[in-house]
């Protein structure tokens, strides 16, 4: 597989967790203190896991494809994975939901457009 079409099947999967995001954060009703409520640890706790997956596919696309793709903030996409993994338990809340709220959906939106330029 040539590293075009590496960098393609990852856009793809990213995509894929986003859509799942989507739907696993359909229970906080777009609202933060649903969100934030402890009784629904287990759907932010998949909403975080899914964050992390995509942090690990975004460090698997290769450096050229970043540098032609720089407009997407790949750092800060691997940043969030590495707050999710290193300080779980410390997480902040609302750095969370803004991610959440205001980045997944643009993640894919822009990963979408991506492979929609290189017919992936």
């Amino acid at each position: 597989m040539t590293k075009q079409a590496k960098d393609c099947q990852r856009l793809r999967r990213i995509i894929d967790y986003c859509e799942k995001i989507k739907i696993a954060a359909k229970v906080f009703n777009d609202d933060y203190e649903t969100f934030a409520d402890d009784r629904n640890y287990q759907a932010r706790d998949v909403c975080s896991f899914y964050i992390l997956q995509i942090g690990e596919l975004v460090s698997g696309l290769t450096d050229d494809f970043k540098a032609e793709n720089s407009h997407i903030p790949w750092r800060a996409i691997k940043g969030m994975r590495n707050v999710v993994v290193h300080k779980y338990g410390e997480v902040d809340m609302e750095t969370l939901w803004d991610a959440l709220e205001n980045d997944i959906q643009k993640l894919k939106e822009d990963c979408r457009a991506l492979l929609e330029q290189g017919d992936g």
